[in-house]
């Protein structure tokens, strides 16, 4: 994030279920003093860009993501029940507003959970 030295940021760590069963693993970096008391909102029912877009008024004009073939690491396999070093697709997504960034987020999801669609407009 290009961040100096002392700039307080908000890891935000998620494990996104379809039928009980992790899919992905969410791991999120704002800026704290952008979104001041953050940690007092409920974040299990309400998904995290809701909350960015209505508490604190972000509109998100701009997003960079790149994809990554990657081999899940002892902490991720754990969190998402599959093996180490079974394959993966890292996704890291670079969100802007105003030319500033505002969220660095890495998603992590196993190899039989990946499918992808993308439109171009």
């Amino acid at each position: 994030m290009n961040l100096t030295e002392g700039i307080k940021v908000y890891k935000i760590i998620f494990i996104v279920f379809i039928d009980q069963k992790p899919i992905a693993l969410e791991i999120s970096h704002l800026i704290e003093k952008l979104f001041p008391q953050l940690e007092k909102q409920n974040l299990t029912n309400i998904a995290l860009c809701e909350i960015l877009m209505r508490k604190y008024k972000i509109k998100i004009p701009r997003v960079r993501e790149t994809f990554e073939p990657i081999l899940i690491n002892e902490y991720d396999s754990e969190k998402l029940n599959v093996p180490i070093n079974s394959l993966g697709l890292l996704v890291e997504r670079v969100a802007r507003t105003n030319d500033r960034i505002f969220e660095f987020r890495m998603t992590i999801i196993p190899k039989d959970k990946c499918h992808y669609s993308i439109e171009l407009i």
